[in-house]
């Protein structure tokens, strides 16, 4: 049996140890009077174990006994109690080795296991009779068997020695003992009762008093026994004569076992008598106890209840309360409570009930500990101790062991009560080092647990101490030792539990604050827990507070008002003092379902303790980490009511109160490590309350303004609320955040979080739910950056922040978050240097170039980060430069709110002089003005710094431009599609703020003339379709992208609208130049000739609105929820500036009227989209203007011309004629190629030839032959605009091409334009057809191959020729829906406007082109005079319908096409509307 059981994982280290090792271990082992709880000590081992291993080793012959006996021997001599403990260790192994059960089964064909048993016996036989001289016979015949004690020698026959054994044994137990009661007297008991009761003191002589009673027993025969048992009666009675009794007792030399009998059944009397035992009968068996008369193991037995019965009747009472605790109403809430004292007079009948709480509370009176502490073992935890009384004395014995160590280490405590040492068996021992806490005084504490609160004042005592060792613990840096440990047992277990069951001290809280602070959050926050979910559930006085804590919690929610905001809170404050974990969980749980409590409980929280605004984030944080509610609401689109308003309390609270906010960050984070977002509008709110900085997509232009300016602007004008009030509170946010260094953690996971969502989230989850999600975590992004940028010093950010590249290469953070997050530090970083560079130097000049030195030295740094961010590539199209200042700037460097200084200061005059009128006190209107006049001041001295500033970034800028735009390096000119992609549309999208600074930023390189850089071309693209990048955008981005295009449509219309301006701010820029010449060295003076004029740069203007119409129509048709919502945002966003056209206008109104009727049922959000831009649509009706005004047409002197200027004035299709070939006379080859490569590059503004600059790129010909070529070289961009103008002056009807347009006749069009610029140029025309001739001529001799032919197109058209085939087919039939041309088709009949009316107003002209266009015969013809465009017209004219739909959906194919080819070119570039598509589809 045994042999299985005797390896240990301990014995081959016992087997290595020495002599000295085992020794030391028997050194720290404990003594036999322990109990077992404390057997083994920290590092120790038991004796027993010990012996027993050894024994073990022995038998198993890994030792030799001879080793083994000599390591007993030398224990022997430092441990007497060894021949116990051995004799013990002996017998086990006497019963496991026993080999009788082997024997019997094996009939001389033992198996393996027998024979090992038998060894084994063999080798025990031998080691136990070595052991008899260090044992003794005597002990060994106790303990060991009858057969073994044979077998060993010491005795002769274990048969007879059996047989002797029950022949005494029966004499001594049953054979009854006859006294002769006839022979006793009653006279002999009289006169020991008068001689036990006559009057004795503490001088009165015990052996007189003997020698009496033993006289009376010889002389009356009494019996010795009853004898005892009178003297215990007068000992019962007169209990203050303890000296007098004892030493009586212990004259009369009683047994033990008749003494314990005797009261034994003195006890049992009372049992079965139905009685009481009286305190006295309990004083007097603690005395005997106490005195060592009698053992309480021996005493124990007789008293009742049995251990059993107790203990079911605890958990019965338990299991009790638990339910009540359940139930409504259990205990009345206006139930008066009832004070300590009264309690023990209740509680005194039913401790004496019970005779081993009796006996415990007498053994506690005289203050012994050591025999109480086995009481306490044997019944449950904490089931003693709920007794008052028993409570009441523990605390008395707690006073006297802690009165040292607080007098030494409290001065305050020094003229507090003295408690002196008791000098009695079993009392612990005074304490006078912290580490002497172990010993008594913290196993006394957590037996009495939470019932402590009877003696407030010790629980000061104890808590002021475990402050000052944890003061010293970390103070010193020590490692956390047993004493670390026990001290939170103290908290969970004994005095956090005390606060549920005292009334209402609210000086209580605070001590105990003072202690619990001085742990980490985490800590706390484990004793909040434990006391809530453990300590309630496992004390039944505890279950009585939480019910009575919720029952009065009902009362007060069910009557708070705003108008009873302080009583209410009165009323609270003091519930919160005892159970404040179960109220404010009521509190939370009323928050989530009723919103409208958030204020009154708010302002109700002013009474409250510290540790109570602790608990309370602790319950803000279990509210939202619970797991069981759902997030958000059942269509999954909103984030459920209960998070927002608990996101808005935790905000109000951690504002208005000063709760740790550190915990609460640390969730955050963990949740957003775990990938989800859908906590982020805590920190939202915790963000827009603590610091007041808030963001909405609903800003107001002023807000916007504001927050381009300094930081005295932001505060006073760009949020909605007053921030002036949350300066300690944004603190507070700081400092939670860099003590617990979660600033930077929080940032990258914001940044990361930002793309899981689009590519982490399921397919499952609706494309509306994702874009939610990513606004919420992009404005918290945003707030958060914020709030850094205004609060951390430049010190944290260097110390704190990775650099740009690491940023992007490790952490994987975007470019725009990695420089929106460091664009402070280089701000400060160049201010910095500026400053030192400046010297405080006030001429202008010098200041401005320290100011560029400094930002070139910063900059060339911040370069060498920038370059890995984008591929090598990158860099041939813009400079890295232009990158770097791009993103590293912003509103505040470039542009200055004059209007909101003014604004502001105004303001503030006007409050200053209302000050004088209001009715306060002079102290208080003094204060006010001044603090008036000192913000004004601030405005004033804010408004000049910063002018002087933007004029230092512009005069560094303009040395800057001429590297921004590289001379082409290829032949695929991208330079303004890879700063529109790089730079742009980024940050454009990304904030409000941002989307104007990209707008300003376009206009300041205009303004800066930054030679390569074509402001038209740059139009061109971002008017030319933006159905696409409709189609990506979430909400928030759509706001954005509006405004961006608002602020460029209000340049563009100021400059639409007066020459003045136009010719001031355009005409000589090149950015408005129509050829860009690869030998110029700067085009600041470019030839006039060369510019675009006022007249076609409105027909320009007409044909961008006519794009955004066609881009809008497209999408409002289209049934995807994203592209209506988007355009209707952006819509909105613009209506100021679009639509300016009248025909325009009601094309879309039409659409958005149509849009209301489908959608008021199925998509109420479209609807109200819908209904508030046709409300804002109505109020610029009146400002609109007919298409004649807009731009003026061009007026021909041949009636061919007149005719064609007729059928342009009746419809908006676009022509795409080839005037520039026509006007040029070139070959049949050649007009065929570049009307081919003009046609395919048209739509998308990149290749497209101006009719009105032919003349004067035939004028620089005749210039130089040399330039020529340069010219035909270089991107045309000239024809980029020349296309763009033929566009605005196509004729509004689809009209037959004449045989003269086969014959490629020069148009009236093009002919009068020709004069004109020849006249203008005053240039021979014949002079200049000769010169064109001959140098063609020269051309033709140098033999160039087709391929270099090919190379000398505009190279923007081999960018565009793939997307030509379906660009057309879209614009085709999204013309006719713009202009209200019916469609024949079927496929397009849901598309198509209701507008019947409209149509018949329309002239003949118009309904003669429908019948042309009927024929399928349409302009698409003249588009191309390549056959493969011609032949192939039915099917691009059906495929035009088909797809007319949803170019998201339609064209998925040529998008994925799109996507490859210019990820192939820029694949750092991730445009929005392939990847939305993509997770769309």
């Amino acid at each position: 049996m045994a042999l299985a059981l005797w390896p240990f994982e301990e014995l081959e280290n016992l087997q290595k140890m020495g002599l000295e090792e085992i020794l030391a271990q028997v050194q720290q082992s404990r003594s036999s009077s322990q109990d077992y709880t404390n057997a083994i000590g920290t590092g120790g081992k038991d004796l027993k174990l010990l012996l027993y291993q050894l024994c073990i080793l022995s038998l198993q012959q890994k030792i030799k006994q001879e080793t083994v006996i000599n390591y007993f021997e030398e224990i022997q001599k430092i441990r007497p109690d060894l021949k116990s403990k051995l004799a013990d260790v002996l017998f086990l192994l006497d019963l496991e080795t026993d080999d009788k059960e082997a024997s019997k089964e094996g009939d001389g064909n033992e198996n393996a296991g027998n024979a090992e048993i038998h060894l084994a016996r063999q080798q025990f036989i031998a080691l136990a009779s070595s052991c008899v001289g260090i044992i003794g016979e005597v002990i060994l015949k106790q303990r060991l068997e009858f057969e073994t004690l044979e077998s060993l020698g010491l005795i002769t026959s274990s048969k007879a020695f059996n047989q002797k054994y029950v022949k005494i044994k029966t004499k001594l137990f049953y054979k009854q003992q006859k006294f002769n009661l006839l022979r006793e007297e009653s006279e002999g008991y009289s006169k020991l009762i008068v001689e036990l009761n006559k009057n004795i003191n503490e001088s009165s002589d015990a052996q007189k008093v003997l020698a009496v009673i033993n006289s009376l027993i010889a002389e009356f025969d009494l019996d010795p026994n009853r004898v005892i048992d009178f003297i215990l009666n007068a000992f019962e009675f007169r209990p203050q004569q303890i000296k007098f009794f004892i030493q009586l007792i212990k004259s009369y030399n009683c047994e033990a076992s008749t003494l314990c009998n005797t009261l034994g059944f003195k006890f049992s009397f009372l049992k079965m008598d139905s009685g009481l035992a009286t305190k006295s009968l309990y004083f007097v068996a603690a005395t005997l106890i106490q005195e060592g008369l009698i053992a309480i193991e021996d005493i124990y037995p007789h008293l009742t209840p049995t251990n059993d019965e107790f203990e079911k009747d605890y958990k019965q009472s338990l299991i009790q309360a638990r339910n009540n605790a359940k139930k409504v109403n259990v205990l009345n809430p206006n139930e008066k409570s009832t004070n300590i004292e009264s309690e023990i007079t209740k509680d005194m009948e039913k401790t004496l009930q019970n005779q081993k709480i009796g006996l415990c509370f007498a053994l506690l009176s005289l203050y012994d500990w050591s025999h109480s502490q086995f009481i306490f073992n044997q019944l449950p935890m904490h089931s003693i101790a709920s007794h008052q009384l028993i409570a009441v004395a523990l605390c008395k014995i707690l006073h006297i062991a802690v009165d040292p160590i607080y007098k030494k280490f409290i001065p305050k405590a020094a003229n507090s009560q003295r408690y002196m040492q008791i000098k009695s068996n079993g009392c612990p021992a005074q304490c006078n080092s912290f580490a002497d806490l172990t010993n008594d005084v913290l196993p006394i504490c957590y037996h009495l647990g939470p019932y402590i609160y009877v003696d407030q004042i010790l629980i000061i005592k104890l808590l002021r101490i475990g402050k000052a060792y944890l003061t010293e613990f970390t103070s010193s840096n020590n490692q956390k030792d047993a004493l670390w440990g026990m001290m939170l047992d103290l908290l969970s277990e004994c005095l956090i539990p005390s606060l549920s069951l005292t009334e209402c001290n609210a000086s209580l809280g605070e001590e105990l604050w003072d202690m619990i602070k001085i742990y980490p959050y985490t800590v706390r926050y484990h004793l909040y827990h434990q006391w809530k979910a453990i300590s309630y559930n496992s004390h039944i006085n505890l279950l009585k507070s939480k019910t009575k804590t919720l029952d009065s919690a009902r009362y007060i929610m069910k009557r708070i008002t705003k108008e009873n905001v302080k009583p209410s809170g009165r009323q609270l404050g003091k519930l919160s003092h005892s159970n404040p974990g179960i109220l404010f969980d009521y509190l939370l749980s009323q928050v989530q379902k009723f919103d409208n409590f958030i204020g009154p409980v708010i302002d109700s929280l002013k009474y409250l303790t510290s540790i109570a605004y602790d608990i309370l984030a602790h319950c803000a944080i279990e509210a939202l980490s619970n797991a069981s509610k759902q997030r958000s609401k059942h269509d999954d689109s909103t984030t459920s009511d209960w998070l927002q308003s608990l996101a808005t309390f935790c905000g109000l609270v951690f504002k208005k109160y000063t709760p740790e906010v550190t915990g609460l960050l640390q969730y955050i984070t963990n949740q957003l490590k775990d990938g989800s977002s859908f906590d982020l509008p805590v920190l939202q709110e915790m963000i827009t309350k603590m610091s007041g900085i808030e963001i909405s997509v609903e800003t107001t232009q002023d807000q916007l303004e504001a927050q381009f300016g300094g930081d005295t602007l932001i505060a006073e004008g760009s949020f909605f609320a007053n921030i002036r009030n949350v300066k300690k509170s944004s603190q507070r946010l700081r400092d939670a955040l860099l003590s617990e260094n979660l600033a930077v953690p929080l940032c990258l996971l914001l940044g990361q979080q930002r793309e899981k969502i689009i590519f982490g989230t399921s397919n499952e989850i609706h494309i509306k739910v994702i874009g939610k999600l990513y606004d919420q975590c992009q404005d918290t992004l945003i707030q958060f950056g914020w709030f850094l940028a205004n609060q951390l010093h430049i010190e944290d950010y260097r110390k704190y922040l990775p650099p740009i590249n690491i940023l992007q290469q490790e952490y994987h953070i975007k470019p725009d978050v990695a420089f929106f997050f460091s664009r402070p530090m280089f701000y400060h970083a160049i201010q910095s240097k500026y400053e030192k560079l400046n010297d405080k130097n006030n001429d202008k000049e010098h200041s401005t170039e320290a100011y560029i030195t400094a930002a070139e030295a910063y900059m060339g740094e911040l370069i060498e980060c920038t370059k890995s961010i984008l591929p090598a590539p990158t860099w041939n199209d813009i400079s890295i430069q232009l990158y770097v200042t791009f993103w590293s700037l912003s509103m505040y460097d470039i542009y200055t709110p004059t209007a909101r200084y003014e604004s502001e200061i105004n303001k503030l005059t006007l409050a200053i002089n209302s000050v004088d009128v209001e009715n306060i006190a002079p102290s208080k209107r003094k204060k006010e003005k001044e603090r008036l006049t000192n913000l004004m001041e601030k405005l004033k001295v804010e408004e000049k710094k910063q002018k002087e500033h933007t004029e230092r970034v512009k005069a560094r800028l303009s040395r800057e431009k001429d590297a921004w735009f590289p001379l082409r390096t290829s032949k695929k000119d991208l330079r303004v599609l890879c700063f529109l992609q790089t730079c742009i549309f980024p940050r454009g999208c990304f904030s409000a703020a941002d989307a104007v600074f990209c707008a300003k930023f376009i206009f300041l390189v205009h303004s800066l003339k930054s030679p390569n850089f074509s402001t038209l071309l740059l139009f061109d693209k971002l008017f030319s379709d933006i159905s696409y990048i409709v189609s990506c955008l979430t909400e928030n981005e759509a706001h954005h992208y509006g405004r961006f295009l608002c602020c460029m449509l209000e340049t563009i219309d100021k400059w639409h609208r007066s020459k003045e301006k136009y010719d001031k701010e355009c005409s000589n820029y090149p950015g408005f130049a129509t050829i860009i010449r690869k030998n110029e060295a700067s085009q600041s003076d470019t030839n006039k000739s060369n510019q675009l004029e006022f007249e076609d740069y409105r027909r320009v203007c007409r044909k961008w609105h006519y794009k955004l119409t066609r881009a809008f129509a497209s999408c409002l048709v289209s049934e995807e929820y994203i592209q209506i919502r988007n355009a209707l945002i952006i819509m909105t966003k613009i209506v100021q500036y679009f639509p300016v056209i009248d025909n325009l206008g009601k094309a879309l109104k039409n659409r958005v009227d149509k849009l209301q009727k489908d959608e008021k049922e199925k998509r109420p959000d479209l609807y109200a989209l819908a209904t508030g831009y046709a409300g804002r649509f109505l109020s610029k009706v009146s400002q609109m203007i007919p298409e004649e005004k807009f731009y003026v047409k061009e007026v021909t002197t041949k009636s061919q011309g007149n005719k064609s200027a007729s059928s342009s004035s009746s419809s908006i299709d676009i022509s795409k004629s080839k005037v520039v070939n026509q006007a040029s006379s070139k070959s049949s080859e050649n007009s065929s190629i570049s009307g081919s490569n003009t046609n395919s590059a048209s739509n998308n503004g990149q290749a497209v030839v101006k009719a009105v600059s032919t003349e004067s790129k035939n004028t620089k010909k005749e210039t130089s032959g040399s330039d020529s070529t340069s010219v035909s070289r270089e991107p045309s961009v000239s024809k980029n605009l020349g296309s763009s103008l033929q566009d605005s002056k196509k004729p509004k009807e689809h009209v037959k091409q004449s045989d003269d347009r086969k014959s490629r006749q020069p148009t009236p069009v093009a002919e009068e334009v020709s004069k004109k610029r020849k006249v203008q140029d005053g240039t021979n025309p014949i002079e200049v057809v000769k010169r064109e001739k001959h140098e063609k001529g020269k051309e033709r001799e140098k033999d160039k191959s087709r391929v270099e032919r090919k190379r000398e197109r505009p190279q923007d058209t081999e960018i565009v020729t793939q997307k030509e085939s379906k660009r057309r087919r879209d614009e085709d039939v999204t013309d006719k829906l713009v202009s209200g041309i019916p469609s024949t088709s079927s496929k397009t009949v849901r598309t198509n406007v209701e507008g019947t009316k409209t149509h018949k107003e329309k002239s003949k002209s118009i309904k003669s082109s429908h019948k042309a266009d009927g024929t399928k015969t349409s302009t698409r013809v003249s588009r191309s005079t390549s056959p493969a465009s011609s032949t192939g017209s039915k099917r691009k004219e059906k495929d035009s319908y088909e797809r007319v739909r949803s170019p998201s959906h339609n064209n998925r194919r040529e998008l994925r096409d799109e996507q490859k080819s210019s990820r192939k070119q820029y694949p750092f570039i991730k445009v929005n509307v392939y990847n939305c598509i993509h997770d769309y589809n």
